[in-house]
């Protein structure tokens, strides 16, 4: 896997390197161990494991790699992408970084762009232009004469920002001065004594209030609570949507429920039909089958899983269960509709039955509700239901129904 990430890197900057304008004076360095010691002119390329830059690079710098640590200048533009990046030389142009722990500890020229895990810019550090900072906890020390754009998980800033600060973080440590305007979007801010805000400040924070910008307001510029400014993550009101969300998962569930009832009598009606009056008739039995389908085929469906060999079989009868489950309620509303319609000896017309099932079915649903009870005797049903289809396949337990006999009427005179 080493090899070919590393034979990737290497196509990528042999490309890049193809298409520069100035390839005569270009290197590249590539290797598991890479360091430059002497002066390069143009543009330098890198891609390694652990790369140093222990001398002056007069053009841009491109790499990637596990750990990057420059010492010396780089007159123009860095680009790079590493583990671990020190930047411990100055930068003549723009920064950007992408890395899980990056350290800048001399100046930066022009525009610093970085997206990493852990970031720092210690004190003393300057930064020419604007800065896009986008990390897990970032320090900023240093100062920044350009505006900071800034989204992260924890930030301190104790340095000094010359134009405007723009931040969205979870928790927000302010003790620096900014020279602009601020708009500060924080779960949490907390100012320090030496925070100092000379232009106007819009911001919000979770808790109104829980920050007090009074004494750190410098030239008559105010601070503002800006209910705008929330973020969308934060306007969602979870137990709601949660009520909402149940809400509907239990509607999708009745109305799918009804439509596979409404399916299985107009598809199965006849085979219902046929055999009305056994599920009554032969109780015990019909619930001894749905009690070994539903208990049964899980288990010999795990135990088949645990082999290699039985893993497909397994797969079939897990994927079986499954649709018995899902469908249980609606078989059951069908059978109990075909078993009423012939106690009662009404018409078993697709039209009829269909209605009565229905309201079987939303019956079931409410009597499901009831603790305890409710979902047991659903349980109970349901096995008796889906057992009673199951002997269907068992042409010994299918004897004909029995008819139910019509009074006839009594014609003695009297």
């Amino acid at each position: 896997m080493k090899k070919y990430m590393f034979r990737l890197s290497l196509l990528g900057l042999l490309i890049l390197w193809s298409l520069s304008a100035t390839a005569q004076k270009s290197q590249v360095r590539t290797g598991d161990h890479v360091r430059i010691t002497e002066k390069a002119d143009g543009n330098t390329y890198v891609a390694g494991g652990d790369i140093a830059i222990d001398a002056e690079i007069t053009g841009d710098l491109i790499g990637a790699g596990g750990s990057i640590r420059i010492t010396q200048k780089i007159q123009n533009d860095i680009l790079l992408a590493g583990g671990e990046l020190s930047i411990d030389g100055e930068t003549g142009g723009d920064l950007r970084l992408m890395g899980g722990n990056i350290r800048i500890n001399k100046l930066v020229a022009g525009d610093l762009t970085i997206t990493g895990g852990e970031i720092r810019i210690p004190k003393d550090v300057k930064i020419g232009g604007d800065v896009y900072i986008a990390g897990g906890n970032v320090w900023i020390e240093g100062d920044i004469a350009g505006n900071l754009r800034i989204a992260g998980g924890e930030v301190f800033l104790s340095g000094t920002v010359m134009g405007n600060l723009y931040t969205q973080t979870g928790h927000l440590n302010l003790s620096g001065t900014v020279k602009g305007t601020s708009k500060i979007v924080a779960q949490e801010i907390d100012l320090g004594s030496g925070a100092r805000f000379e232009g106007n400040v819009q911001y919000w924070t979770k808790h109104k209030g829980g920050a007090d910008f009074s004494k750190a307001m410098t030239g008559g510029a105010q601070a503002n609570y800006d209910s705008s400014l929330r973020p969308g993550y934060d306007k969602v009101d979870w137990k709601q949507s949660a009520k909402k969300g149940m809400v509907a998962f239990a509607a999708f569930r009745v109305a799918s429920g009804l439509l596979l009832t409404m399916l299985l009598v107009a598809f199965f009606n006849t085979f219902f039909a046929g055999r009305a009056g056994l599920a009554r008739q032969f109780t015990s039995r019909s619930m001894t089958r749905g009690l070994l389908l539903f208990l049964g085929l899980p288990f010999l469906s795990f135990i088949a899983t645990i082999t290699v060999i039985g893993i497909p079989v397994g797969l079939i009868g897990f994927s079986a269960f499954t649709a018995i489950a899902l469908s249980a309620n609606a078989v059951t509303a069908v059978v109990a509709a075909h078993e009423l319609a012939f106690a009662k000896n009404w018409k078993n017309g697709s039209g009829q039955i269909a209605l009565l099932a229905g309201g079987l079915f939303i019956g079931l649903r409410i009597v499901g509700m009831i603790p305890f009870i409710g979902p047991l005797a659903n349980f109970v049903l349901a096995a008796i239901a889906v057992g009673h289809v199951a002997r269907h396949f068992d042409k010994q337990a299918n004897p004909a129904p029995v008819t139910p006999q019509k009074e006839e009427p009594n014609t003695d005179l009297v």
